[in-house]
Formats: structure tokens, sequence, C-alpha cells
């Protein structure tokens, strides 16, 4: 099973997205490729799952048929024994030659973040800004990958979004989704489908995290293609509001509001990328751009597949597209030009290449219409079918829809302006006033920057408005805009910034003047990590680092006298055999793991979903007295704890006659109702009968009360009744 829930990991984040780019011939570098590897498995997995369950045939055997085959085309695509190894990426490319390219891969990315000297001081903070940056995900990786015991535990993701997953699973249509799409429990069905257990949520939930990752390594991958610390700021302040915002334990729960976040940012990140990089250097004409909307296409069609604020993303692509992509965006600097503004380059290091983000406008041209029309009409074809099925379904079938209940009903009678000022409190809550105050204050900066006036004023204002009015009950409702908030507020700090170096530059000083000397300190008694030898521009000496720290590129020697026979034969051997020491370490862990003791594990693991407290005071009563019926509860969670699943039975409090219908229920001894989000007249009907000492209350705390029905005294009616007849 372990092993098999490996493979549906590998299946669901990696496979189908590697070969839609390799067929696809798009070059994204390294975490570009990551991001789209992981963003179109997504999107193609879920038209799978859909395509295999309408035709009947989503069971194991099939998706083993379908994994098998990918396995194949990846080894053929990485395997070409036609060529030399050394021109051809892929398995065959000796080690030395990888491990060169990935040291060169991270000198030219990350070489402007490094100091020119010692006394560069602006240089040193952007080292450390970038160390930082690398740190914080290198910590939140930690923290979702040390800790195994992850299931999902949290109410919709117990409820809603993975119960899609086992219906989808069971080779059905999810039933009770409302118009919710369901490309991430598609995605999720297909861990059950490789384990054949969907009581075992291990592996489906051990994917939740990358959304975020995937989030943060778009942002940092923006920061070293442009070369601006604005947007490594915006890693950090992105990690901020989601921690703000939906709180640590939504980052990787199960909802859908991380994942909707990551195919938005996503779609402007290949925009960016593709006017950054243009992913064909030798052609400019419409095939380059083609490209370049092709993956941000398909990314803004997974958001709207994701989640329905998606649909407001999708909505603007076409804009966004047109707004970065035209003529005068893209066009590059002047043989000479410098990339940003002389009062803070030691910020914006120049390079060789143009950074169009920083570039002079120019007419728009013509010719950029036709790509970005199709890409928006790819969009819209792949994410019609949902939308028109479910209201297809809405309309003639079983289907319904909450949108009039998220609309009015869960705003407890709010109006329009009540909703506005209650938004304004959450928010005030989540950000503390003084981060509030700084959030607008940096937005507001960011209308300078080109990039972050688009996020501002296309993406986060109208979110905001929208949210504010209609959808203020939750937070978590903000999620798609966090990151372009994020990275709007790194810019927007940076021209900040920019502003006020002008303005001390005007009277004869530098704000870099009172820069703590720290980081200067701790780098000049820093031993060279490159050891003896090392000479050159950019030199590390040997006792300490002088004149520039600078390095040049990583270089591997193969001398005959200085390594042995082992060594040299090791980093000329094909780079496939890397694979074999994580496979086989992946055979030796899977051996530890029975489907028993992962059976057991998520069984003890499962008493913790939903609410912690209601949980162990139901466990503490059914060890002492024991339910002798079932419970009417509106606690859906219920339906999925050990040994108390077996008494619930689901109810509706939202209107009296649904409840009566389950509670008056022979077989229904008990009640589990929320103490606040409950009809008057529900709550009028189970404190009358309290009153009539038909219901006594067990316990209860901040949100639940558990009800327990009294028999009535039948025996004492029946004596008395006696007693009557004989008197009379």
């Amino acid at each position: 099973m372990f092993l098999l829930g490996l493979a549906a990991i590998v299946q669901i984040v990696f496979l189908p997205g590697y070969l839609a780019l390799r067929l696809m011939r798009i070059r994204l570098g390294f975490f570009g490729a990551l991001i789209g590897c992981f963003g179109l498995s997504l999107i193609i997995n879920h038209f799978l799952v859909w395509g295999l369950v309408l035709t009947g045939v989503y069971r194991s055997g099939v998706i083993y048929g379908v994994f098998a085959t990918e396995c194949l085309l990846w080894f053929v695509l990485n395997v070409n024994v036609r060529k030399r190894p050394a021109q051809v990426p892929g398995l065959n490319m000796p080690i030395a030659e990888v491990l060169r390219r990935l040291g060169k891969s991270i000198q030219s990315g990350c070489a402007d973040f490094l100091p020119r000297d010692l006394n560069d001081k602006p240089g040193l903070l952007r080292m450390a800004v970038l160390l930082t940056v690398v740190g914080l995900m290198i910590g939140y990786v930690i923290y979702e990958t040390v800790l195994p015991d992850r299931i999902f535990t949290e109410w919709d993701a117990v409820v809603s979004w993975n119960r899609w997953a086992g219906e989808w699973a069971q080779n059905g249509m999810p039933r009770g989704t409302g118009e919710y799409p369901q490309l991430l429990p598609a995605n999720l069905s297909l861990s059950y489908v490789f384990i054949q257990d969907t009581r075992v949520w291990f592996f489906a939930k051990a994917i939740m995290f990358l959304f975020g990752l995937g989030t943060l390594l778009a942002i940092l991958d923006l920061g070293l293609k442009t070369d601006q610390v604005g947007y490594l700021l915006g890693v950090f302040f992105t990690f901020l509001l989601f921690h703000a915002i939906l709180r640590a334990r939504n980052l990787s729960s199960g909802y859908a509001d991380v994942p909707v976040a990551f195919f938005a940012f996503g779609t402007v990140y290949f925009l960016l990328v593709g006017q950054v990089a243009n992913l064909s250097h030798e052609k400019v004409g419409n095939l380059s751009y083609f490209k370049t909307l092709l993956p941000a296409a398909l990314f803004a069609a997974g958001c709207a597949l994701t989640k329905q604020t998606g649909l407001y993303l999708a909505a603007v692509f076409p804009l966004l597209a047109y707004l970065t992509l035209s003529r005068r965006e893209r066009a590059g600097v002047r043989a000479g030009d410098k990339e940003s503004p002389i009062v803070l380059e030691p910020f914006f290091p120049y390079s060789p290449h143009p950074n169009p983000l920083r570039a002079p406008r120019s007419g728009r041209g013509e010719g950029n219409l036709k790509p970005i029309i199709f890409a928006a009409l790819l969009a819209f074809l792949l994410i019609a079918p949902w939308y028109l099925y479910k209201q297809w379904d809405i309309r003639y079938g079983d289907g319904f829809t909450n949108t009039a209940y998220l609309l009015t009903g869960i705003h407890e009678g709010r109006s329009a302006w009540q909703r506005l000022l209650h938004a304004g409190v959450l928010l005030r809550e989540a950000l503390s006033p003084p981060g509030a105050v700084f959030w607008g204050i940096t937005l507001l900066a960011a209308v300078r920057h080109p990039v972050g006036r688009r996020f501002v004023l296309i993406l986060v204002l109208p979110i905001t408005l929208i949210w504010s009015f209609a959808f203020s009950y939750d937070t978590r409702n903000l999620a798609l805009i966090l990151p372009f908030a994020g990275v709007a507020s790194g810019l927007g700090l940076m021209e900040t910034l920019q502003a006020v170096e002008g303005w001390m530059q005007r009277r004869g000083t530098s704000l870099w003047r009172w820069t703590p000397n720290l980081l200067r300190a701790c780098l000049e008694n820093l031993p060279s990590p490159f050891g003896r030898g090392v000479r050159g521009e950019g030199c590390i000496e040997e006792n300490g680092i002088t004149g520039t720290i600078r390095p040049t590129a990583l270089t591997l020697t193969l001398s005959q006298r200085e390594r042995g026979p082992i060594y040299r034969y090791a980093l000329r051997a094909p780079s496939g055999i890397l694979l074999l020491l994580p496979i086989l370490g992946l055979v030796i862990l899977g051996s530890r793991f029975s489907p028993a003791d992962l059976s057991a594990r998520q069984e003890k693991l499962q008493r913790r979903i939903g609410l912690s407290d209601v949980n162990q005071r139901l466990y503490a009563y059914h060890r002492e007295h024991g339910f002798r019926a079932a419970i009417a509860s509106d606690y859906y969670c219920l339906a999925w704890l050990p040994e108390l699943n077996r008494y619930c039975r689901a109810c509706s409090t939202r209107d009296l006659p649904a409840f009566r219908a389950a509670y008056e229920d022979p077989r229904v001894g008990y009640a589990l109702l929320h103490k606040t989000v409950i009809a008057p007249a529900v709550r009028d009907y189970i404190r009358r009968a309290c009153d009539r000492g038909e219901v006594r209350v067990v316990f209860e705390n901040r949100y639940y009360r558990l009800y327990e029905k009294l028999e009535k005294p039948k025996v004492e009616h029946q004596a008395s009744t006696v007693e009557t007849r004989r008197k009379r």
C-alpha cells in the first residue's frame, strides 16, 4: 500500500505535467518546470478522472495501465542513445555534467543578489533577504514533511472535499457538490484508487502543502529572473498573509483556498516569465507568445475548475495577458540603459539581459491579439463543460445550488453596509491595526510599479470589494488575492524606499548611511567553502572573504592526480543511476509500513477531526454510559469518528420540518446541535421540550450541546389509570 501511495503522489503532482511540458517543448527553468509539472498534472488528472468516470472504467487496473504507459513514455523521452550524452539532457547525462549545469544555474540565478564587496551594504541586504526567504521556505517544507501524522481534520476538508474524493474513487459522480468544481477532489481520488482504500488519507493529504510551496516558489523565481528584491520581499509578505488570513492550519488543511491561489498566481507567473525571458529566444513572432500563453491559459482554466472564485481570474485573464505581453511592455531596454532609477541602483543591479519589467514604454504594435484570443478561448473551452453540466444537473437532476445561502442566509441578516463593516472588523482582527496600516501604505505605493499596479487595480482591490459586500462571512474567501497582495506589498515597499532614498540624496545623504555593519562583521570571519586553490575574478580566499564575493560558476575537476578512480567513475556515470538511490530507500521504507499499520494509525488520528473538545466529550460519555440510540446532529464530522459513526443521523437545523423529520424518528435518542447556527424555530422547539421534561442536556461546550430524550413514565401512568378505574 505504501509504494502504491507514493506512485499515486507521482501521478498527481508530476508525471502528466512533465510529459505535457516535454511534448509542448516549453523550457521554463528549474522552478518553472516544477510549478508547471505540478499544475498541469492536476489539470490533466481532472479531465482523466472525469472521462473515466463517465465511461464507467475508473478502476485500479485502468489507472495502473495509464501510470505504466506514462512511465514508459517518460523513459523514452529521457533516454536518447543516438546522440552524445553530454548534449542531450536525460538519464544518460553524466553526473558531472548535471552538477556543472546545476552550479551554473545557481550562479546565474543568484549572482545579482550577492554583494560586490564587503562595503556594498545594499548588496549585503540583498543577500540577507534572499537567505531569509530561502530559509523560510526550507522551514515550511520541514514543518510539513517531518510531521507525518497528518490527515484531513478541518470541517469542509472532511465533510466536503475529501468526501467528494471518496465518491469519485467509487467510480461515480459525487453528490451534494452544489456548484463547487471538482479539480481538487478528482486528484485526491487518485490516491484512493491507487491504494484501493478510501479509509487511508495519508497520501491524499501529503500533496496539500505543495500548493502553498508552489506559490512561494513562483514568487521567488520571479525575483531571481527579474533581479528585483521586491519579489523576494513578496515571498515573505505572502507567507505572512497566508498565516494571518488563513491561519496556519488552513495552509494545507485540504480546503480549496490555497490551491485556487496557486493556480491564480501561476497564471500571472507564466505571463511574467514569458515577458522576462521570452521562452523561445530565437523567435520573436506569435509562436513564442503562444508558448507563453499556453501554460498561462491552462492555469487560468485550472483556477476556475478549483473553486468558483477562480472564475474572476479566468474572466480578467485576457486583460492581464494583453497588458503583460503587449509590445510596450515587452520591449527591451536600449544598449547602455539602466534597468532602474539611479537612486536605488544598488538594489536593482545591472545584468546583461534586458529587464522588460522596468523597460521604457513604446507603441503597442500589432499582432498580439490573435494568440491572446486563442488562449482565452482555450481556457473557456476547458472551463465551460463542468459549469454547464452543473447547471443542467441543478435544473433537471438532483443537484442544488447554495449561492443564495452564501449571499444572504449565512450573513445572519446583515445589510450590505453592515457586511462592509463586518469585513473591516475581520481584516483588523487578522492583520492587527499596525499591520493593516502597513499593507494599505505598501499597496498604495505599489501602484507606481507596472506589475504592482496591475495586481492592485485588477485583482486585489476589486476582489476585496466583492468579498466585503458578498462573501465576508470568512476571510478564507480572500485566499485568491493573497499572493498578489504580498507581491504588491513587496514592490510597494521598494517603491517607498526608492522615494525615501531620492529625497535623502537630494539633501546630500543616503539611506544606507545608517545601515548596520553586522553582516559585514559576520562575513569577515566566515571560512571559505571552496577551499584552497580558488582564484581569479570573484575569488573567495581561504582565510576569509576578501575583495568581491560574487562566485564564478561551479566547476568539477577530474584530474587523475587529485581524484581516485571511484570518484572519476561516479562522476562519469549516467545520472539515471541516481534514481536507484531514492527508489531503494522508498522500498526499504515501504516495507516498514503494512496496510494494517496505516489503517490503525488512520483510525487513531481520525478521532481528532472536527472539534477536539466535542470529540473528547462524546468519547468520554460513550465509555461511561454508551449511546443507546442514534444521534440526530448537524455536527457532520460525527459520521467520520471511529466507533461513533454508527450512531450518526445527519439532520438539517435550518428549518423545523426537516429537523423534526430526523429527530422524531423512534431510532433517535439524542441530538447534538450547534448552539448558535440554528434556526430560531428549532431552538424554541428544543427549549419547550426541555421545559416539559422530555429532553435533558448531557453536556455543552462553546459551540455544541448534546441533548438526550427522556423516556416517558409509562408504568406509573398505567398504574394511575388502574387506580382511577377502581375508584369509579
